[in-house]
């Protein structure tokens, strides 16, 4: 069923649902679908670019932190520069990284972590606004 009306309304329609559990299963399909291709499309650039067969791989047995290093270093940046961890499971863009004009390096590092094998570790990217980051490191 949920195949039917991802094709029939995907990019073009929002999906309501009116019972609660409808509504949650759809989305867990519509999140596991799209993961799915962004990750196939950040891979593709990579692999377009020459760079897909050189990506560090994620291990859960390594600190969160060293991984996110190089993936940094991979992309041509500083480790450290790009990525804070802000919780066991989960890293954000430092502040300072995420502006316009685009730095160097960041379409690469966006790509890098969409094609890695994090959020399949549980690991994600999250945005929480940057003064929250700021007032965690505070705490």
């Amino acid at each position: 069923m949920f195949e039917c009306i991802r094709l029939a309304t995907w990019a073009r329609a929002m999906v309501e649902f009116e019972q609660p559990e409808l509504k949650d299963r759809y989305q867990a399909y519509e999140n596991a679908k799209v993961g799915g291709l962004m990750k196939a499309y950040a891979q593709e650039k990579l692999r377009k670019t020459g760079k897909l067969d050189t990506m560090p791989a994620y291990s859960p047995e390594r600190p969160l932190s060293e991984y996110l290093n190089a993936l940094e270093v991979f992309c041509g940046l500083k480790p450290g520069s790009a990525f804070e961890v802000i919780g066991e499971n989960s890293f954000t863009y430092k502040s300072d990284f995420l502006t316009f004009p685009i730095k160097p390096g960041a379409e690469c590092l966006t790509d890098a972590w969409m094609a890695s094998d994090m959020e399949q570790h549980g690991i994600s990217l999250v945005f929480i606004g940057n003064a929250a980051v700021e007032e965690r490191k505070a705490d």
